[in-house]
């Protein structure tokens, strides 16, 4: 394989770990290779923070290695690439794929029934682990070693090739299928972006028959397709509850075929992942602690695995969501300091699991609601730097903008909120809830003291409550970030946000019990 702009052998390098770089070097030393031309530039390209490939040229002038400069990179392209695979022998998201290789090594040697026993094993593991797309060739190998015993030893009937071949095809093509479906899913969120044009389109979907049932789905893998996608398509219509009881689905699926979670972690991480933002969604607190559960056995179990920091991210949303639900800010601040010091350590691992901005967000709402201003500004200008979420920004300036309000700033706030109406007022295909957020700022940054402040406070709290009650979930997205109507009200009635929230938290729950 040649490396290509979007598979280069420095974005292959710099991809390595700490662990596969020691096992790669160990390897060099034992086989001999050190002194060789590949091994020579593979030191050099790691100790480049930017990769330069003028600087190496000028490093290896006059020798082999520029003589041969394509032909030497491709030689440790793939060199690092067959190492890679010696050393992923034994990690388990392989093992079918080894085991294959096996099969046919075995099948070479004429051990047919050695081969055999484990083609076996590998049929079993396939569908149970998650691969079911690799049936076809078990199948193949098993028309192969199935007849080559039966010809040698006569005991018994040949394999029904045919229906066996009809049952791997049929199985494989159902989980390709499921994952089609399922990533058209993900790509439809991406181009629609707003709810309220997703909703016609998504009771469409859920309402056809390959979503009727998850007996539809013919095999645990393509199960677990079926229950994400009826997730998103959940959660883009907001509804809520429905979502949460798909995302339960998955997790049950996991405890059904553990051999899914065993095979395909990432199907772990990612049911739980959806689990926790369905609680959220669904306000379905008994569940977190079931969660955080969940996720510490699978970290006790798998304590050097890469996955860990994925679902101490994950345990970390959970916590703190919970927290803030549930109106237990003060309780949160009991674990501030631990989770600060994960997003220090992470910040640069924004990706689909590994989220520093929300932990970052989280922890400004609660310090800003425990009267801790200062920490949750410095949370803020940091957030400032790696956020990347539409959402999340506006909600983080509107917070900004809060935060300084509280602290009494008379000189920064009237530019503060000049700034912030710029920022918002550049959205197209506003909400009304967001216009009202925008005249609720235009109109206070022309107030000529406090006490007229507040009576805007007051205008628009009024207005804002109106909207909250007739307008659809899905137009009052801001609010599911911050309890806007929570502060203009502490402020109405000169009482602390804390106490005002504990009060809204207590009247959710209870009238979710009564529910």
């Amino acid at each position: 394989m040649n490396p290509t702009v979007n598979s280069g052998l420095f974005e292959l390098i710099n991809t390595l770990t700490p662990s596969e770089k020691r096992y790669i070097k160990q390897f060099i030393n034992k086989s001999g290779d050190a002194k060789n031309n590949h091994v020579k530039l593979f030191n050099a390209i790691v100790k480049q923070e930017q990769y330069d490939e003028e600087k190496l040229k000028k490093k290896f002038r006059g020798t082999s290695i520029v003589k041969q400069w394509s032909r030497v990179k491709n030689y440790l392209y793939n060199y690092i690439l067959r190492v890679l695979q010696i050393y992923y022998q034994q990690d388990e998201e392989f093992e079918l794929y080894n085991n294959i290789q096996q099969v046919a090594i075995l099948n070479k040697k004429g051990l047919y029934e050695d081969a055999h026993r484990l083609l076996k094993k590998t049929k079993y593991l396939a569908f149970e682990g998650g691969s079911a797309t690799l049936l076809p060739i078990i199948a193949e190998w098993e028309m192969i070693l199935d007849n080559l015993i039966w010809y040698n030893q006569k005991e018994k009937e040949p394999l029904d090739y045919a229906e066996n071949n009809i049952w791997a095809t049929d199985v494989a093509q159902n989980m390709l299928l499921f994952n089609e479906r399922c990533i058209a899913v993900f790509a439809n969120s991406t181009k629609k972006g707003r709810h309220l044009l997703l909703e016609k389109n998504n009771l469409k979907l859920l309402n056809q028959p390959i979503y009727a049932s998850v007996e539809e789905a013919k095999s645990p893998m393509a199960k677990w397709f079926f229950y994400v996608a009826k997730v998103v398509l959940h959660v883009q219509i907001s509804q809520y509850l429905e979502a949460y009881f798909n995302a339960k689905g998955c997790i049950e699926l996991h405890h059904q075929y553990p051999l899914l979670q065993k095979y395909a972690p990432l199907t772990y991480i990612t049911s739980l992942n959806n689990f926790v933002q369905a609680t959220i969604d669904a306000k379905q607190w008994h569940e977190i602690p079931f969660l955080i559960q969940e996720v510490d056995n699978y970290i006790n179990k798998h304590k050097t695995s890469s996955k860990v920091l994925y679902l101490t991210c994950i345990k970390y949303v959970a916590m703190l969501s919970a927290n803030i639900g549930q109106g237990q800010f003060e309780e949160a601040l009991l674990y501030t300091d631990a989770i600060e010091t994960f997003v220090v350590e992470n910040e640069q691992a924004n990706d689909r699991y590994v989220k520093p901005h929300i932990l970052l967000y989280h922890l400004v709402h609660i310090y800003l609601v425990n009267g801790r201003y200062a920490e949750a500004l410095k949370h803020i200008e940091h957030l400032e730097g790696i956020q990347q979420v539409a959402i999340y920004t506006n909600t983080t300036r509107l917070l900004k903008l809060i935060i300084l309000f509280e602290q009494d700033e008379v000189l920064l706030l009237p530019y503060a909120i000049r700034s912030v109406y710029r920022s918002l007022l550049k959205k197209k295909n506003l909400f009304e809830f967001e216009r009202i957020v925008l005249n609720l700022l235009k109109t206070s940054a022309n107030a000529a003291s406090k006490e007229a402040l507040k009576q805007t406070f007051s205008k628009y709290l009024e207005k804002l409550q109106k909207l909250v009650d007739t307008a659809p979930k899905a137009e009052l997205e801001l609010l599911v970030h911050f309890d806007y109507l929570a502060w203009m009200k502490s402020k109405v009635e000169n009482r602390p946000l804390l106490e005002i929230l504990k009060e809204r938290s207590k009247e959710l729950v209870d009238g979710y019990k009564t529910s």
